[in-house]
């Protein structure tokens, strides 16, 4: 992630705006990641998109503090942990990423009166809790997040990213070595059943050949053996002999 620090570190303040808590910032930051690793393929907007989604949505978390809010940037912190996060979320949009109304809507998902809507919500409290000091504060809020170095955070960040891929890779090995054993166990079983099917046909083949029935010519041979060894047998016998 060393190459993608600085962008990483950028998306990072901006999510804690849009949040205002610092391990669900890390979260919005690790959802860009798992689409866009090297920050590169995903356009400008895209990126902010996907951000947003986790800034504006699920359960409200408790806030970190802001370092180096004081006075009116300290009371507009505690302002905006208060209010709904999709208010939040369209208060940052529009007022500390500068993103056009129309930009704006792609970004959230929603439509232009909705985000007009919440977007002013954001506003008016903001207004009644700093008076005239509401004035400037997203540039001001802005400025003091740029001060924040999230390193720790994008490095165990990357920690957890380099054991996820690990485990995959370790996943993806015993598979393979699963399915290698699978086709070996295949391999030995089909040149079993080739062998057993070749000994089966021999076999047949000598069955056949045993009970075939003798051809004429062949049993007056057989026959002329067995009297053959007839003959042989009494000339052989005591008190034997052939008569003359």
């Amino acid at each position: 992630m060393s190459s993608t620090r600085g962008p990483a570190s950028e998306l990072w303040r901006t999510a804690f705006l849009a949040t205002g808590n610092r391990e669900r910032s890390t979260r919005a930051v690790a959802r860009v990641l798992a689409l866009d690793p090297e920050l590169t393929s995903m356009a400008a907007e895209r990126r902010l998109t996907v951000l947003m989604q986790e800034a504006a949505t699920g359960d409200a978390e408790a806030a970190d503090a802001l370092p180096g809010a004081e006075g009116a940037d300290l009371k507009a912190w505690a302002t905006l942990a208060r209010l709904d996060r999709r208010q939040r979320a369209a208060w940052v949009v529009l007022n500390v990423q500068q993103t056009p109304e129309i930009a704006a809507t792609r970004v959230l998902g929603i439509p232009k009166t909705a985000l007009q809507a919440q977007a002013d919500q954001a506003r008016e409290a903001l207004e009644r809790a700093l008076g005239a000091d509401a004035s400037g504060t997203g540039a001001r809020l802005a400025a003091l997040a740029a001060k924040i170095d999230p390193t720790s955070e994008l490095e165990e960040l990357e920690r957890g990213q380099a054991r996820t891929r690990r485990r995959r890779r370790l996943v993806a090995a015993a598979q393979f070595a699963a399915f290698g054993a699978f086709v070996v166990v295949l391999i030995l079983i089909g040149r079993d059943l080739v062998s057993r099917s070749k000994d089966e046909r021999s076999m047949r083949a000598i069955q056949e050949q045993l009970s075939l029935p003798m051809t004429d010519e062949q049993q007056r041979a057989r026959e002329r053996r067995l009297e053959e060894e007839r003959r042989r047998e009494q000339r052989g016998a005591p008190g034997g002999g052939v008569s003359p």
